[in-house]
């Protein structure tokens, strides 16, 4: 569908690759149950829009599901709403940001775009075994392939955060447990994501 589609407020998804032309958005508490499959993938992708949360959003994990196989991706910009609970990871072709008090359970991918956190937010390493390899991005918890990275306020980041190519700014207030590497003379890491369930 090209409508924009909001999904929470109580549904509870299946594993699958949830694809659409319009605008992804969480409000209240989305499920996903992976039914005791600790392989299962969750995808839900706007091809066109863009992707956010409402505040006070948050998703839920059963059933074996982590939250390195679950992504939330877009064409367009990815952010959320302020005091969001995110289990997952947001890829997106441009920006990414966090409102303030946001908790992430995964990564912040920002394909040629810049990203931006939220005061106090508090990103961590997804759980569970990748049904993807990420080589390099395995070790970021934030990371740009073109365009500066900045927060406003304390957060807290477990692993690292860098960008091909752009300034890394307003971390002086935020604890990082990996390393911060802003962009340099040299390309660091490409990133290209595909994922492909039951033929699609």
């Amino acid at each position: 569908t090209s409508h924009a589609v909001i999904y929470g407020n109580g549904e509870t998804l299946s594993p699958g690759n949830y694809v659409l032309a319009g605008a992804i958005s969480i409000a209240g508490q989305l499920t996903l149950d992976a039914g005791g499959d600790p392989d299962a993938v969750f995808v839900l992708r706007s091809s066109a829009g863009a992707f956010s949360t409402a505040a006070g959003a948050e998703v839920i994990l059963i059933n074996g599901a982590t939250s390195n196989n679950v992504w939330f991706a877009s064409a367009g910009a990815a952010s959320t709403g302020a005091n969001t609970v995110l289990k997952g990871s947001m890829i997106t072709e441009v920006a990414v940001s966090t409102g303030a008090d946001t908790q992430i359970e995964g990564r912040m991918l920002a394909i040629d775009g810049a990203a931006g956190v939220g005061a106090t937010s508090i990103l961590t390493a997804p759980t569970g075994t990748s049904v993807l390899t990420l080589g390099l991005l395995s070790l970021f918890n934030i990371f740009c392939g073109t365009g500066g990275i900045s927060n406003t306020g304390a957060s807290n980041i477990q692993l690292s955060i860098g960008t091909n190519a752009g300034a890394i700014t307003g971390f002086d207030t935020a604890t990082v447990g990996g390393s911060i590497i802003p962009g340099g003379s040299s390309t660091l890491t490409v990133f290209r994501v595909g994922v492909y369930i039951d033929g699609v």
